[in-house]
């Protein structure tokens, strides 16, 4: 048994461009600089309209920065059951308001409950980082199964970026990726209808949801996305992804 996962977040506003700038080591905004140094290129101070594309450029970018994130849903797929499920910042549970602390504490009970065996696209890069990140800001204990000194080899994680082309500078995007398995996957597997209308959806198109506060939709792009993790790792099961992985 293993069990898929996804977060799903916005750019924190408590975190200005200019932070993001500095940490990532981005080119930055000087007036009157054109020289490289340390081997990045600073520019001149840029028009209206090029400042404004920056700005949204990276306020974007920080939604899929661990440091900069803020996690709004978390997705997941235990691989033994067919329904995927997810929860989102703001939902009401019982007498209790999810909040992103509650979504960290459901990540690291899933992680516990599969020993490790958590699957993912950019899981290693993105969303493990960014749940270690979050654990000493809301104060959760880790559960025994992660090691921290664990070696990549000795790492029961498997993220679909790296099963396949084994490395960060041969990655593919997930979307690419799906469209280039669906076909195989639909001969083997049944692709739920509820997700026919998410299909062509964009990550990038989160944001916009939450605004809008678009729940539901929210909710069956993240869920659409674990099932495909779910199911891509089955298919892959003894090729790319180990055999006692999905076992």
């Amino acid at each position: 048994m293993f069990i898929s996962v996804d977060f799903e977040t916005i750019p924190r506003e408590d975190l200005n461009i200019d932070d993001y700038l500095a940490k990532r080591r981005v080119p930055g905004r000087y007036e009157n600089v054109d020289q490289t140094q340390s081997g990045f290129r600073y520019w001149v101070q840029p028009d209206a309209l090029l400042e404004f594309q920056l700005q949204e450029h990276y306020r974007m970018r920080k939604s899929v920065t661990p440091e900069f994130a803020e996690v709004i849903g978390l997705g997941w797929k235990v691989s033994t059951e067919p329904k995927a499920h997810s929860v989102y910042v703001g939902e009401k549970k019982g007498d209790v308001i999810v909040d992103e602390r509650m979504l960290i504490a459901k990540f690291w009970s899933l992680y516990e409950k599969a020993q490790g065996k958590i699957a993912g696209f950019n899981i290693l890069k993105f969303d493990l980082p960014l749940a270690l990140l979050k654990v000493p800001q809301h104060n959760i204990t880790m559960p025994r199964s992660y090691n921290v000194s664990a070696k990549p080899w000795e790492r029961r994680e498997v993220d679909l970026m790296f099963a396949r082309w084994g490395g960060p500078y041969n990655q593919l995007p997930f979307k690419i990726l799906w469209q280039s398995l669906k076909p195989v996957v639909a001969e083997k597997f049944v692709i739920p209808v509820q997700y026919d209308t998410i299909d062509e959806m964009k990550g990038d198109e989160v944001y916009d949801l939450w605004e809008k506060k678009d729940y539901e939709t929210l909710k069956l792009y993240v869920e659409f996305d674990v099932w495909r993790v779910d199911t891509i790792a089955k298919l892959w099961s003894g090729t790319f992804v180990p055999a006692s992985f999905t076992d």
